[in-house]
């Protein structure tokens, strides 16, 4: 087993672990815990069908964090740019009469070049005015809050429902389902991450923008264009959060209309993946399966065994601390052994 597989697995146990002695610490069975969990996620061809819907949308919010970390910019604008990937969504599926195979490639586009647009914005301000991406994409959520808001109250609102929310898209825009219980939406995820990870891996843009993440000084004298890529890495980073936010309105196992602050909590669980993930690919695909897992199961572990919902949320933030702790301790350990075996092969050439 690999250093990484290694420090994935001890990781996990370690939070499932601590998760078990607090269960058992507040009077709860963690065994009956973990398995409600288990059953109502992954216990029947529904519940996996909900896992994995969830699973695609939070994988591209990870994958977008993960870009921008990994090439040496910074994004917290997640939340602001899935809202505008799912106002883009509801409006071309409301307000555009096309068929589906129309319909629904006009929404994806349109919700990607949207969140890209946010995203650049960011971008540019930092490029012409020297503003701080980090500070600009987290005030943008507030205003792309408000402003998605204002339209669900006013123009966008539907008038039958007493809640502020947009209508439902038309029955053409949402998502097909595969074997009767699989959203299109995964398939679609799937292949965005299957490319990503070629792009970021076997191209010269990928190799610029890990080598940018790495050391930006060294890649623009090593003939990068430091400035062109920083752009191009908000923008990507943005047509993920854009497109997460289209998952959320067409998939077949959502409402498919716009709700004000839908999707917030995707926006913190993709950011705690990027990290927990060290910004590799296939770790955003694997956290996503687990957080989600645990996500999807959390109703029915409460239901059964009367465990808060919050524990789930407590038991994924001791996953991304085990996680990330033990890789930098493990790292920081095998650097002093090799360091003390080195020091010992010099000390044996100095006698001899």
């Amino acid at each position: 087993m690999t250093k990484k597989a290694t420090t994935i697995a001890l990781g996990i146990l370690t939070a499932i672990g601590m998760g078990m002695l607090l269960l058992v610490w507040q009077g709860y069975d963690p065994l009956d815990s973990y398995a409600a969990v288990f059953r109502y996620s992954m216990g029947s061809s529904f519940a996996i069908g909900v896992t994995l819907e969830r699973t695609a949308i939070v994988a591209m919010v990870a994958l977008a964090a993960t870009t921008t970390f990994s090439s040496g910019a910074s994004n917290l604008g997640m939340f602001g740019q899935i809202l505008t990937g799912e106002i883009i969504a509801t409006a071309i599926g409301v307000y555009l009469p096309l068929p589906g195979w129309l319909l629904i490639p006009a929404m994806l586009i349109g919700s990607a070049l949207g969140g890209a647009c946010m995203a650049l914005i960011a971008g540019l301000l930092r490029k012409y005015f020297n503003m701080n991406e980090f500070i600009t994409t987290l005030m943008f959520n507030f205003i792309l809050d408000y402003f998605t808001e204002y339209l669900v109250n006013t123009s966008m609102r539907d008038p039958l429902m007493s809640w502020p929310m947009s209508k439902v898209i038309a029955p053409q825009g949402v998502m097909p389902r595969f074997f009767g219980f699989l959203d299109g939406s995964v398939f679609f995820a799937l292949a965005i991450l299957v490319i990503s990870y070629i792009l970021w891996k076997n191209t010269r843009f990928g190799y610029e923008m890990r080598m940018n993440g790495k050391n930006p000084i060294f890649a623009n004298y090593g003939g990068c264009d430091a400035q062109g890529n920083f752009l191009k890495a908000m923008a990507l980073s943005g047509a993920y959060n854009g497109l997460a936010g289209c998952l959320l309105i067409i998939g077949s196992g959502q409402q498919n209309r716009f709700v004000p602050g839908m999707g917030e909590n995707y926006a913190n669980e993709g950011l705690m993946i990027a990290i927990v993930a060290n910004n590799n690919v296939i770790g955003v695909v694997l956290y996503s399966f687990l957080f989600s897992m645990l996500n999807a199961g959390a109703t029915g572990m409460q239901l059964e065994t009367s465990v808060p919902l919050e524990f789930i949320t407590m038991l994924i933030g001791l996953t991304v601390m085990s996680v990330v702790s033990i890789r930098e301790y493990s790292t920081t350990f095998i650097n002093n052994a090799k360091a003390m075996a080195e020091n010992r092969k010099f000390k044996k050439r100095e006698v001899k």
